[in-house]
Formats: structure tokens, sequence, C-alpha cells
């Protein structure tokens, strides 16, 4: 419930705290405290007989102020006194202590600027409330446990020290006080030598807090005036602020600075700003704002197309724009601008165009895209009638092209738009066929020819397939055509040097057998010449039925014997 209290009062306080006059506060102290009581073998008043205590006040207060340097304070305080008097034969202690309401009323005197020196002097009216004692000697009947409270008690009070100024309205006096009763708060029940119920006069002095609330003069507090001409500019303008202040010592602008008690400033802010004018006297301090609002520059506005979006290579495309609120127009890759306009276009390939256009307000960029696609490209038939040779042999390749202006093949050169050629590679070779169209469009092919090794020559073939007529030395085409691949392998092989052996059956004259195998054999070595053979290479001998593999008395084994060998011998 005291908790409330206090903070329901402190909270009144703090509402009545701008009142310059008015100063509420909270205080509290401890030091040394006792009691003065007559004196049990002189009777003589106030002597100090026997041990002070710890003692202890509390309260709550109120100044008026008269002027900025003299104020009369009121309140109430709880005091605690504590003692410890001699009395008896032999000299015996008792331990004293005293509750009490204090009402002090004090004229106060300060001096001093932001921080004062005070000092406090008048008189308290002081109401016991409880007292209790007892006599470290048990059961001494001349000491009480009660000692007789008296009415009222008149207390002399003094105090000083400085009063510190956390804000305006808010203060933290510090320093000492001292109270002294005129006359007794209380008997002390113990009867003298001469007097029964000696006087009990309070005295107490220590160190003091008071938090205070409220003004703490009577000055008049700053009165300020502050307006602006314009509430709302546009960027890059400017507006006037304009102030009038009286009752102030110093006058500051936020943003603009120390300033005079009247005047105006003009202010150009980038942005809404809240400016705020401070006014600082003694009797306080006043501020004020105004807002000024600035409403941004628009962004520059761009419109930026292009048609047709998509084209064939080497057509051309329009670019249309209008641009407002720009002072700079630039496109990528061309250059400054005009706010509005077209132009055309021909790209060789998909591009994007853009646009940057820059003002006051800022930035803005936009972009279009035109689509190049490639025309179709002549159409192409390319193959080779052998992909897979072996070295020395021979392919043709094949082609057929249509809406072609050029034709040709990699390696070869130009050709006609169709046609054949052969090509005797010597090892695997890619021929890549390019057509080209209207604006250099192309279309191309290719064709891969594998050139596998031929097969080794072996030291003795039997050329099977080399046949001639009947006492004939004439090669037949399917006799050629075997030759040919033999042809191919000795190409294949240029350091093969090979005998060509003809061989006949027995049937007939010995003579005229030997002279035909060596006709036949002749006629074998003539033809590889003549396909490229040298002939310092080949060697025609001619055995007649000399040499037979298989039996001249059945017509298979005449047949077996009738035959052309090709021996090597460079080995």
């Amino acid at each position: 419930m005291k908790k409330t209290f206090l903070m329901l009062l402190l909270v009144l306080c703090a509402g009545l705290h701008a009142q310059s006059r008015h100063e509420f506060s909270l205080y509290g102290g401890a030091g040394w405290a006792t009691l003065l009581y007559d004196d049990v073998a002189t009777d003589k008043f106030n002597k100090f007989k026997g041990r002070t205590d710890f003692g202890a006040l509390g309260g709550l207060g109120y100044t008026f102020f008269f002027n900025e340097y003299c104020g009369l304070g009121l309140g109430a305080e709880y005091a605690l006194y504590n003692s410890e008097p001699e009395f008896g034969d032999p000299i015996e202690r008792a331990k004293l202590q005293l509750m009490a309401v204090q009402i002090p009323l004090m004229l106060q005197v300060q001096v001093g600027g932001w921080h004062k020196f005070f000092l406090a002097a008048g008189g308290k009216l002081g109401l016991p409330i409880d007292a209790s004692s007892k006599s470290k000697k048990d059961g001494y009947k001349d000491w009480p446990e009660k000692p007789k409270l008296e009415v009222t008690d008149a207390i002399i009070s003094a105090e000083m020290g400085a009063k510190w100024k956390f804000k305006e309205g808010i203060y933290l006096y510090s320093g000492f006080y001292l109270d002294y009763g005129v006359n007794s708060m209380l008997k002390s029940g113990y009867r003298n030598a001469t007097k029964e119920n000696p006087d009990m006069t309070p005295l107490a002095a220590g160190f003091k807090l008071r938090l205070a609330l409220g003004g703490g003069s009577v000055l008049d507090p700053p009165v300020l005036e502050f307006v602006t001409g314009q509430d709302s500019i546009s960027a890059g303008q400017s507006a006037v602020l304009k102030w009038i202040a009286s009752n102030a010592d110093t006058v500051y602008i936020d943003g603009v600075g120390a300033v005079p008690a009247q005047g105006s400033a003009e202010v150009s802010p980038s942005q809404t700003e809240r400016y705020t004018i401070t006014a600082k006297g003694r009797g306080g301090v006043e501020t004020k704002s105004v807002l000024v609002a600035v409403k941004p520059l628009p962004i520059p506005s761009v419109a930026f197309s292009i048609s047709p979006k998509t084209i064939l290579k080497g057509q051309a495309a329009t670019l249309t724009w209008m641009v407002s609120d720009a002072d700079q127009i630039n496109m990528v890759g061309v250059g400054l601008m005009p706010d509005k306009g077209t132009m055309e276009v021909k790209p060789s390939e998909t591009t994007k165009y853009i646009l940057t256009a820059k003002g006051k307000g800022g930035e803005k960029t936009e972009f279009v895209e035109v689509v190049v696609e490639i025309p179709p490209g002549p159409s192409v038939i390319f193959n080779a009638t052998s992909p897979i040779i072996q070295k020395g042999q021979s392919a043709t390749l094949n082609w057929i092209t249509t809406d072609a202006e050029s034709v040709s093949i990699e390696g070869i050169g130009p050709v006609p738009d169709k046609g054949t050629r052969t090509v005797k590679p010597t090892q695997t070779t890619k021929y890549v066929l390019t057509a080209k169209g209207k604006d250099e469009v192309k279309t191309e092919m290719m064709v891969e020819i594998i050139v596998e090794e031929p097969p080794p020559i072996e030291e003795k073939v039997n050329l099977k397939g080399v046949n001639f007529l009947p006492g004939k030395s004439v090669l037949s085409l399917d006799a050629k055509r075997v030759l040919d691949g033999v042809v191919e392998q000795l190409l294949a092989y240029p350091n093969v040097r090979i005998e060509i052996q003809g061989h006949t059956d027995n049937l007939g004259k010995a003579v005229t057998n030997q002279k035909l195998s060596e006709a036949r054999a002749k006629a074998v070595v003539a033809y590889l010449a003549s396909k490229g053979i040298k002939l310092n290479r080949m060697k025609a001998v001619g055995y007649g039925p000399n040499q037979p593999i298989a039996d001249n008395s059945t017509e298979e084994g005449r047949e077996l014997n009738r035959r052309i060998e090709m021996i090597r011998v460079d080995k």
C-alpha cells in the first residue's frame, strides 16, 4: 500500500513539474542520532552522557519558489532516534529508541547555474509516535520499559549542500543536515536525586539525498514559433524556414546550426526531412518541428519496340522509341539518340538493342530483341560407293545438289552441282562437300572413306580365278579382276619382288605345254605392269607339266594342275 501511494505521488509530481514555481521531492537521510537528557548526578540539562547511536529519516517535500534564488519548503517525514543513556549508582546503561513524525518548514536559498549550491534553515514540529527502552541490568526497578511520550517538540533544523541538475525539471540534492530539539519529546521515566522523569530532547546530524521534480525557478520558459513557407517541394527546389523565439539564450536548428532568436533560412533537402528547432533559456527548453515533404522527380518514361520481331537473314527491322522526362538518351552500339524516332536495322544474327534514358529523377533502361533466322540452305546428297577400302584401292564419290550457287569438296576444290569423282586416299580421309546458296547460306555434308591396310603377301599364292581358254594365253575378265587385287597388294608393299609361275597339265606335247606355261606367266606380268607394277619387281617363268599338285589321270586333278602361282623372291 505504501509503495502504491508513493508511486501515485511521484506521477502527480512529474505531471506538475513543468510549473516552474513548484518543486516536489522524495528524500532520505541517515547519520548520528541521540536523545539529550538530564544528568543523574548533577541535575544539569543537556549533558552528553552515555553512548550515541545510528538514526535515520525519510519523507516527502514541497517547495514553492518566490524567485530563482529563494523558496519556502514544507513536508512530512519519519524520524528514528537511538540512544544508550547512563543512570543509577553504580552507573548502568539502558537502550532507548524513539520514532516520530516531523513536519519541517524550511526557507531555502540557492545560487549557481546549471548546478547550484543551497542552504536551508527553519524548524520542525516533532510528533512522537512510539518509544521503547530496556535496562541492560535486568530487573532494575528505577528504569521503566515504556518511557512517557510528550505531545510535541520544536526542533531547529538546518541543511546545506549541492543541487545537481540532470535535465530540465529533474534535480538531486545532496548535503548534510542538523536537527536540534528545543524541548522534550518524552520523559525518561527514571527518577534521579532531585527530579522525577527528567526531560529527553532529540539531536541528529547526518547525510541526506533528495530527488526533486519541478521547475526550481520562476523564470518564464522560452516561447517559440516555427513555420515553413512551403510544406511540399519538388526535388531540387528550396523551402524557407521562419522562426521567432523569446526568453531564450540559444536557438539551434538541427541540420542548420545555431541561429538568432528571429530569422529565416533557406533549405534544399534531397528527400523529405523534419527540421527541429530548440530554444534554451534560464526558464527551460522548448522545441518545435516542421516537416518539409520532398516530391521526387519523375523517372524517365520509355516506350521502345521493334517490328517485326523475327526476320530472315538479310532482311531489315524497324526500331521505334519515345522517351519523356529524360536529359540524355543512349542506345548501346549506336550512341546518343533523340527523345523519339525510328531507325531501320539489318542485323546478321539475333541481336538485343538496349536503350537507356537518364534524367534528374533517375535512370530507365528498356531493351528489345530481333530474332534472325537463317533461310534453308541448298539440298545435298553425298556418298561414296566404297566407304571402306584397302590401301592402294580407289573409291568413288557421288553427289547431287539443288539450289546451290557454288559447290566444292574439301581437298578437291570446286565441282559441278552433281557428279562423281574417283579418289585413292592413302589413309582414312573425310571429304566435306559445301554447297552455298543465296546470302552465303550453305549446307555441308561429310563422307568418310576408311582405308585399311591390305593383308600381307604370302610367300606362295595360288592365284585362283586367273584362268585361260584351252591352249590360249589371253586373260579372261575374271582373271583381270583377280589380278587387280594383286596389283593393290603389290602397290601397298612396294619392296616385295615376285615370280609369276605358269603350270599346265600333262595332256599334249611337253614342249607345247612348256611354251604355253611361259606365255601365260608373261601375260600376267604384262597385265600387272600395265597397272603400275614395275617390271624389275617381277619375273615370268613357265614350268609346263613338270610340277603337278594333283593327279593328272583325273579331270579334277588336271584342272588343279592348270594354274598360275605368285612366289615371293625378296626373302
